[in-house]
């Protein structure tokens, strides 16, 4: 009962409502701007390769393509959960491109306050990138939504005055996630390191 009170009065709040309007607009518009699926790189060669790993098939040798352990992971699980239909080959993205809403509506709020995180958001969406990344299993849909938690956690690290190093590890974890998706990830770590 307290849990469902909690989720209630969360709701309620002006800052949640608006976040939960992006969202919804967020995923109508990927929905509505949905492309076919991509045929060859890194979008099929991910997809065969958790399927591989589902039917047990042999894996093959490593290269750029199975290696991206940080989107072949999450892939995986959806084709655990779902199945391997070709209508399943979207969801991993748009479940990665609602992480991104998310995480950049927290992070912008947290900047600047609610008008620059719905504004972000708005951003996000309208991204050219994000017609093609936020639909097909490419390597920057996953390594953005990695580093926006990193940064999130690094956030919380810094508001956090007692165990801090509860959020420190998790943004060091989802940056190693990042690096698993797109070694060239590793170009953000001195800033990373900074902060």
């Amino acid at each position: 009962m307290k849990i469902k009170q909690n989720i209630l009065k969360s709701l309620s709040n002006p800052d949640n409502k608006i976040l939960l309007f992006a969202l919804f607009f967020a995923i109508l518009f990927r929905f509505l701007t949905m492309g076919n699926i991509e045929t060859g790189g890194d979008a099929a060669g991910v997809w065969f390769y958790a399927k591989r790993l589902l039917y047990g098939l042999p894996y093959g040798s490593l290269s750029h393509h199975s290696a991206r352990f940080g989107m072949l992971i999450p892939v995986l699980i959806t084709q655990s959960i779902l199945g391997t239909h070709p209508l399943v080959y979207h969801v991993t993205p748009l479940i990665f491109f609602f992480l991104q809403v998310v995480f950049i509506y927290k992070i912008g709020e947290r900047a600047l306050g609610t008008n620059l995180a719905y504004l972000s958001t708005i951003l996000l969406m309208f991204l050219p990138k994000m017609f093609s990344h936020a639909i097909q299993i490419k390597p920057d849909v996953f390594c953005a939504t990695y580093m926006l938690i990193c940064v999130y956690f690094l956030l919380k690290a810094y508001d956090c005055k007692e165990n801090s190093y509860r959020y420190i590890l998790l943004s060091s974890f989802f940056m190693f996630l990042a690096y698993l998706s797109k070694i060239t990830i590793l170009f953000f770590l001195p800033g990373i390191v900074i902060c």
